[in-house]
């Protein structure tokens, strides 16, 4: 099976990963703190308001482990740039 490639550049992927952390974790107007709903629903959001095709994130995502929001933080956003965060930090 070929790899899936990413429907954007990592510059702008990495945008994604902080979108849905800020997003999943600011409050509400009545306070309340969403999180993640095991959908894709910031996802969606970023993905409309940065002209990516869904479908094809969808795809990107789902090959690196990202079936929800929290997932594309946890599995995507470690597989692909893990290696890159440890060089900064030595």
């Amino acid at each position: 099976m070929e790899p899936v490639a990413s429907p954007t550049d990592d510059t702008t992927l990495k945008t994604l990963f902080e979108y849905i952390d800020v997003t999943a974790h600011t409050p509400t107007e009545n306070g309340d703190v969403t999180g993640c709903d095991h959908t894709f629903r910031f996802t969606e959001q970023w993905a409309d308001k940065n002209g990516i095709d869904v479908i094809d994130l969808y795809q990107f995502l789902n090959a690196h482990g990202g079936f929800c929001d929290c997932e594309v933080c946890f599995n995507v956003e470690g597989a692909l740039f893990d290696e890159e965060f440890e060089d900064e930090e030595e």
